[in-house]
């Protein structure tokens, strides 16, 4: 993975309109991304510190901690800290703004040497001439100047004279203007030479009338697929398409609320606190199936068995779209070998099914793909959980190496049929528990 690779899979995650979780630096050899904050406490070999310019590094527009103009700063004087602080009795007005002011720039050279501090061996500044907003440039900052007048320190200087006008703006109006010679000037209205010719609205009316109305465009498939999404297709794509697509209503059932309940509680039986409230509270009958569904997990052979990662989350970029799961567990074994489990709490899939094993080998390319096991070393197992408190029925899943480069191929050919607005209908047994059954051409 490269540049490309990086602002590719930044693109993606901002038309996915998803938010991408914290990020905590690892030892992985690579460039680190962070504040200035989250580097507290860390070294590096090399650091840049981008953005020294005048207004933007150190900020002016910090005023939001004066007690008098924001109501969400907490007053100086209620503090323990009060002895080098301003009271209110004491300064007003423009007088406590400017202290704000020089409280705030402070601030920031305190940060700036927080930055400059977390450096081994070399430490590179930059600050640039235009940013969005000013119609001026910035120049350099008082931190920026600061460095750059250590000349025992600093090895080298590279400054450039600002253009008299931003760049961006330069490049966007000679796009426009290229743009607008590009497009042929509207061809002459025709010569009549006295023939007679219909009324322009005339004309508009029949040409309504001898063209059919075009068909409706093929509303696309959503940037981000979820596994049970790809199941549903797997299974039949016209499914997936009254699922997804153009969602249609379903019927009605608390089994989303149980397995929420039961999944929650297994996550936080190994989890380093537990849960404070339940947030999946069930009540009547479904208390008593969540109950069970427990119970059947306690006589499990999982329940005094530690995972090494609970709801593992990854996503994967296949053919324009991002793919989005979570793994229920995955176990660690004494042989060495990794298990990926999914817990059920509802039935199995039917006889013949062909979606029977599509989330597990998904799992498994995520699996060797994302988390970086050996796929020689992958086992998976679908654990169901049985209402009545018996103990959990396993139902392995075949993730050799070779399923896992099959369903590559499966997964790469399911997302370019579903740009293809692929959605027949795959009948079977399995369409007796279908929500779209009533409506389904294959039912009748």
């Amino acid at each position: 993975s490269g540049l490309a690779e990086f602002v590719d899979y930044i693109a993606m995650v901002m038309e996915s309109e998803e938010e991408l979780g914290e990020a905590t630096p690892g030892d992985i050899d690579a460039v680190k991304v962070m504040t200035i904050h989250q580097a507290k406490g860390l070294e590096f070999d090399e650091v840049w510190v981008p953005g020294l310019a005048q207004n933007k590094f150190p900020s002016r527009s910090r005023g939001g901690d004066n007690p008098e103009t924001s109501q969400a700063a907490l007053p100086w004087w209620v503090r323990e800290d009060t002895e080098n602080l301003p009271h209110w009795a004491d300064v007003t007005g423009t007088a406590m703004a400017e202290l704000v002011k020089n409280r705030n720039r402070a601030g920031e050279w305190r940060l700036f040497y927080v930055a400059c501090t977390r450096v081994r061996r070399r430490l590179v500044l930059s600050s640039a001439q235009w940013y969005s907003g000013p119609v001026t440039p910035q120049g350099p900052s008082e931190l920026y100047e600061f460095v750059a007048d250590q000349t025992d320190l600093v090895q080298q200087r590279y400054r450039n004279e600002p253009a008299d006008r931003d760049p961006r703006v330069v490049a966007m109006e000679a796009y426009r203007r290229e743009a607008a010679a590009a497009v042929p000037p509207p061809p002459p209205p025709p010569k009549t030479r006295g023939k007679k010719t219909a009324a322009p609205v005339e004309i508009a009316m029949t040409l309504f009338d001898a063209v059919p109305p075009p068909a409706p465009p093929a509303r696309p498939a959503p940037f981000a697929l979820s596994v049970s999404a790809l199941v549903s297709f797997a299974r039949c794509p016209r499914q997936f398409h009254w699922t997804v697509v153009r969602p249609l209503p379903r019927r009605g059932s608390n089994a989303a609320t149980i397995g929420t309940a039961v999944h929650r509680w297994i996550e936080t039986r190994h989890g380093p606190q537990g849960v404070l409230v339940d947030h999946e509270h069930v009540t009547g009958e479904s208390a008593g199936v969540v109950a069970g569904l427990r119970r059947s997990f306690t006589e499990s052979a999982y329940a005094d068995h530690a995972p090494i990662s609970a709801e593992a989350q990854f996503d994967l970029f296949v053919g324009g779209h991002m793919v989005r799961g979570r793994v229920d567990a995955i176990y660690a074994h004494p042989d060495g070998t990794i298990e990926l489990v999914d817990f059920k709490t509802g039935r199995p899939p039917v006889q013949g099914d062909p979606s029977a094993a599509t989330q597990m080998l998904i799992y498994a390319i995520a699996a060797a793909d994302t988390f970086k096991f050996d796929p020689e070393q992958l086992r998976a197992s679908f654990v169901y959980l049985q209402s009545d408190g018996v103990p959990a029925v396993t139902v392995s899943v075949d993730v050799s190496p070779a399923r896992i480069e099959a369903a590559r191929l499966w997964l790469r050919e399911a997302v370019s049929q579903i740009d293809a607005h692929t959605s027949s209908t795959n009948a079977g047994g399995w369409c007796e528990r279908c929500d779209f059954r009533r409506v389904c051409p294959a039912a009748f």
